[in-house]
């Protein structure tokens, strides 16, 4: 199997600092939704 011819492939920055933080925000809130849940979800049996 013959390789592609090597061509000069850049990958350009798309988030900048405050998306990087707001994602990292909503993945905290969000395991914090899930770890609520399942503390209701305990205490109801």
């Amino acid at each position: 199997m013959a390789l592609p011819p090597k061509e000069d492939i850049s990958l350009k920055r798309t988030l900048g600092p405050v998306m990087v933080t707001c994602y990292g925000l909503g993945t905290i809130i969000g395991a914090g939704i899930y770890v609520l849940l399942g503390s209701v979800a305990g205490l109801s049996r």
